[in-house]
């Protein structure tokens, strides 16, 4: 999946500093959640609760959340259909939301229909125009096409946009860093390189450093990068990290 699967870090993230750099951390349970209990709420659609700025997910209905979770589920596993069908379902229980016209965007982003995931993505802004997902989508685009002077734009107005502090801006530091060293611009992308703090809350230190390595023809340091990330962050934080380098054919899908 692509770095359009961001919209799952905004549903799971959770609270805290990285591990220590020799510290391997807990693996998560992985029990399935199990559906909500409650019946689907009564009443027509146009008179249930829908997002507006600021809407959190855990807000809305719980067969409604349930239902995007699954849909996000399918995602993760690059089942299109299968999330889509979900995604069909939960639009049963409410009106489109930021939330799940964003993974109709990201679906559409995955499979490359870039216009298509434009016009989801801007009408889940439409509902939240704070909703950082769609904007990191959004952003996406012109970077799957190589127009990383563009996507770097647009990820700087996003950078703009979030709190000192907040575990998203190491994401878009490292895109940001990324279109740069793409561009084999190794002035700017180590000064992009040098804004990502260590200790870090996201793996973006280890990929960083790996990608730099790896451009700079140092397949060694690349391995060694990658192997550290791999042994201190879960497949969950690490995710939002590989797949960009996955799409560049840096890595191969596991």
């Amino acid at each position: 999946m692509s770095l359009s699967a961001m919209l799952l870090a905004c549903v799971s993230a959770q609270d805290g500093t990285a591990p220590k750099p020799d510290e391997k951390p807990q693996a998560a349970e992985n029990n399935p959640p199990a559906p909500p209990s409650e019946k689907e709420p009564k009443g027509s659609r146009s008179e249930l609760a829908t997002t507006g700025p600021g809407m959190r997910l855990g807000s809305l209905p719980s067969r409604y959340q349930f239902l995007l979770a699954e849909a996000m589920k399918r995602f993760q596993t690059r089942d299109w259909k299968g999330a889509t069908d979900y995604v069909d379902r939960a639009d049963e229980v409410l009106p489109p939301t930021a939330w799940s016209l964003n993974v109709r965007g990201a679906i559409a982003i995955e499979q490359h229909d870039f216009d298509r995931g434009y016009k989801y993505c801007s009408d889940a802004l439409k509902l939240d125009p704070n909703f950082f997902p769609a904007k990191f989508n959004i952003s996406e685009i012109p970077f799957l096409e190589g127009k990383y002077a563009e996507a770097r734009g647009l990820w700087s107005k996003v950078l703009a946009t979030l709190r000192a502090g907040d575990s998203t801006m190491e994401l878009v530091t490292y895109r940001i860093f990324l279109t740069y060293l793409l561009e084999n611009d190794f002035d700017h992308a180590k000064e992009w390189l040098e804004k990502i703090p260590f200790p870090s809350q996201t793996p973006a230190y280890q990929y960083a450093h790996a990608a730099w390595a790896r451009q700079k023809g140092d397949i060694g340091k690349w391995d060694d990068w990658i192997r550290s990330a791999a042994y201190i962050w879960s497949e969950d934080k690490r995710s939002e990290y590989v797949d960009v380098l996955i799409q560049l054919g840096w890595l191969k899908r596991e």
